[in-house]
């Protein structure tokens, strides 16, 4: 059984979470390139790994011959053990891995866009007892005016206040949903939607 379909049945308070190990990475990433992998574990104290982060991107070729569904240009998840998942604890609902802050778009890390808190170049993600945070930086645009290349910063620090199962809501509301507009940042939580036993989109009960 899934550990968080124990946290909507139980006490969020009574589950222990693995003490993670906390690290700093800075990956160059190429949205032009043919391949993106990165893969990065996470351990726990005692070394042992205890979730994956995991980015793929690159040409259709590549892409389709991956095994679950990954979106370009550049898709990031983290799953829990020791493999790569396209099922992602950074998806703060039952929504697919796509439709997550984990999920980076040109688009997303330029102009209005890219300074909008949590949805833009950088990102946060509370879970677990620590947060996990992307920082895409020293961006460099191709002549058609789309990012070509970035710094992908990955850092994790320790937060034991952090104790939802999956990642929680960042405190702002997604600008996709305003048709792309970024320039008013708005504060807010969006309700949380879950699957139910008929497989309808249901408030989450937790």
């Amino acid at each position: 059984m899934a550990v968080w379909t124990l946290v909507t049945l139980g006490s969020i308070a009574s589950v222990k979470w693995p003490e993670v190990q906390p690290f700093i990475a800075r990956i160059p990433v190429r949205l032009s390139a043919e391949r993106i992998a990165i893969d990065i574990p996470i351990r726990n104290r005692s070394g042992e790994i205890v979730y994956v982060l995991a980015c793929r991107g690159g040409n259709d070729t590549y892409i389709e011959s991956l095994p679950g569904n990954w979106v370009q240009p550049l898709m990031c998840t983290l799953a829990e053990g020791t493999q790569a998942s396209d099922v992602s604890l950074l998806s703060e609902d039952d929504s697919a891995a796509w439709f997550s802050r984990g999920q980076f778009r040109s688009e997303e890390l330029l102009g209005d866009c890219g300074r909008y808190p949590e949805f833009g170049v950088h990102r946060s993600f509370r879970l677990r007892g620590f947060q996990l945070a992307f920082d895409a930086q020293n961006i460099v645009t191709n002549v058609g005016g789309d990012v070509d290349t970035f710094t992908l910063q990955i850092s994790l620090t320790r937060d034991p206040t952090a104790t939802a199962a999956k990642a929680s809501r960042p405190g702002f509301l997604d600008p996709r949903g305003t048709h792309g507009n970024c320039r008013v940042v708005r504060r807010g939580s969006e309700t949380r939607m879950c699957r139910d036993a008929n497989f309808s989109w249901v408030p989450c009960s937790d």
